[in-house]
């Protein structure tokens, strides 16, 4: 135990030579910064250099990533179990690690368990005889077995090695012919197999299993270790099936338990002889698990300390990836307004220059040349919305934009809006009708919002109609007066159910593109939407392939009725 112990370090060279530490804490830093347990006066060293910590009746010392390393015994290490005398070097300052028993410690350790005082017991009798003599031989040996495991599994992190070694050291102390250890899944709660040995040597997990389930059953259930000298004939077992075909003539069976709860069995039997396996050696095999039991417990908290620490640095590493995409992103939109505003003034030149020239008198251009002209008018002011819609965008996220409210002519919106793309509308032969319910001739709003938003939904629904196509376009009050509804109706490509909310989200055209639909960059309908709500309405879309769609959008305000003729 580690209270009869006086364990310390010892400085062997450096600035504080001669300087000894003790160690009373189950935790010790040692580095060059003052808030260490240990702090060292060497430049050399890390601030946060290793850790020593006590587990399992052990000292173990943990390199903290320090620059230089660490060593024991001139060995560069990660972890390392330490024992008495050991030397550590760290920096340029050498330790040295002391561990001095005290009276009466060798006995303290196998005889603190129940276990090993009625095996000590059960061999010293009042008259020493012969007998009794190797009896107590035979138990001390048994202890020493088992302070000897203790002292190997105490530096084992992985489960299935843990159960490998186990196997590995009682199968010459019983000669069995096969060994296997067992774990309950957390989940499940069935029994899984974690290692399994044979008398010729140690087998895949996954290889067949042959051994009493009726006596695991037993020992797991009652938590009590299980003898039998004769499987076959012992009434406990007599008849079960799992005992007659694995051939089974002795069997030892004992539970493991951890400090809270049972966690499995090891199961030992022999094939061979009657009566193979003794009572006290039962006794070694239960303390056996007994060790084995918390060493599993270490071993699971070990695994889920690791994993705490794996996930906070993935969260961290999560984080910084997050902020790294966002700067990125960031970046993007700069370079995005920047590109579009330098944009902006040339294609307003390009239009006026267009218009110029169209407009002088003494241009005489053929009909040929007049069809390119109107072309490349076209296409300029087509890319004027996109850079317009780039720009509202970005107003819109940044919440930049400027409402100005006041009473809007809807007829006269409207009217403006369609002779804004009568040529193309005349181009293709297509029909746009327009219907305005007197109920809602005036509407108080945006003007330039609601403008940009009409004409968006109107040049989609000119783009996706078909030649000499028909386009209606209505305007009526909302229910109880709160407000004016527009719709947008075409009879062309109509648009799959799939994509009724992602073609208002920027630059998510791709999929209509690969179904053979017209597209653009995107912009116009995730402006609409922003716009559309920003103003405190809503936009949706009624649409199935083949059959065209509905655009239908409605914004609060007061609404005044207006006589049309």
């Amino acid at each position: 135990m580690r209270e009869s112990r006086m364990s310390f370090l010892r400085i062997e060279s450096g600035s504080d030579k001669g300087t000894v530490y003790p160690i009373r804490t189950e935790r010790v830093s040692i580095g060059r910064s003052t808030q260490n347990d240990i702090p060292i006066r060497d430049e050399t060293v890390s601030s946060s250099h290793a850790v020593i910590s006590y587990l399992n009746r052990s000292y173990f010392i943990e390199d903290s990533g320090s620059a230089n390393g660490t060593h024991v015994n001139g060995v560069k290490i990660d972890r390392r179990r330490l024992r008495d005398k050991d030397e550590i070097v760290v920096g340029k300052t050498c330790f040295r690690f002391c561990e001095s028993p005290l009276i009466g410690e060798a006995a303290e350790i196998p005889t603190k368990r129940r276990d090993s005082k009625e095996i000590i017991k059960r061999f010293a009798p009042s008259t020493p005889s012969p007998k009794s003599i190797e009896a107590l031989r035979q138990a001390h040996e048994n202890l020493r077995r088992v302070y000897e495991i203790n002292h190997i599994i105490s530096s084992i992190f992985q489960v299935k090695e843990l159960a490998g070694k186990i196997l590995d050291i009682i199968f010459p102390l019983f000669d069995a012919d096969r060994g296997y250890i067992m774990l309950l899944n957390s989940d499940s709660g069935e029994l899984e197999l974690v290692a399994t040995k044979k008398r010729e040597g140690m087998v895949d997990v996954a290889a067949e299993v042959a051994f009493s389930h009726t006596i695991a059953q037993r020992v797991l259930e009652k938590e009590e270790s299980v003898i039998t000298s004769n499987a076959l004939e012992d009434r406990r077992f007599s008849g079960r099936k799992s005992i007659m075909d694995a051939h089974i003539q002795s069997a030892m069976c004992v539970p493991i338990r951890g400090r809270t709860e049972k966690l499995g069995i090891i199961y030992v039997d022999h094939r061979g002889e009657l009566g193979h396996f003794s009572e006290d050696q039962l006794q070694l095999l239960t303390m056996v698990a007994n060790s084995t039991g918390f060493a599993v417990d270490n071993i699971r908290l070990y695994e889920e300390n690791l994993k705490i620490h794996v996930l906070k640095a993935v969260n961290e590493e999560m984080r910084d990836t997050n902020r790294k995409l966002m700067e990125l992103e960031s970046l993007k939109e700069d370079l995005i307004n920047m590109v579009v505003h330098d944009m902006k003034n040339p294609v307003s030149n390009t239009m006026l220059a267009l218009d110029m020239f169209a407009f002088d008198p003494n241009t005489h251009l053929t009909e040929q040349q007049t069809e390119f002209l109107q072309m490349a008018k076209r296409n300029q002011f087509k890319l004027s919305e996109m850079i317009m819609n780039l720009l509202e965008i970005s107003k819109l996220e940044s919440g930049a934009i400027q409402i100005t409210k006041g009473p809007v002519d809807t007829l006269d919106l409207i009217n403006r809006t369609v002779e804004r793309y009568a040529a193309t509308i005349r181009k293709e032969e297509q029909t746009v009708r327009v219907s305005v319910d007197p109920a809602a001739g005036t509407i108080t709003t945006d003007e330039r919002l609601l403008d940009r938003i009409l004409s968006n939904i109107l040049s989609n629904a000119i783009k996706h109609s078909h030649p000499k196509g028909e386009i209606i376009l209505n305007v009526a009050p909302v229910a109880d007066d709160a407000g004016v509804a527009f719709s947008v109706k075409d009879f062309g490509q109509g648009i799959p159910k799939e994509f009724h909310q992602k073609i208002f989200e920027k630059f998510c055209q791709a999929g209509l593109r690969e179904l053979g639909h017209r597209t653009d960059t995107g912009l116009g309908l995730a402006f609409c939407k922003m716009a559309v709500e920003t103003l405190g309405g809503a936009i949706t879309v009624d649409s199935q392939p083949g059959k065209g769609s509905c655009f239908t959008f409605s914004l609060p305000g007061a609404v005044t009725p207006t006589k049309i003729s």
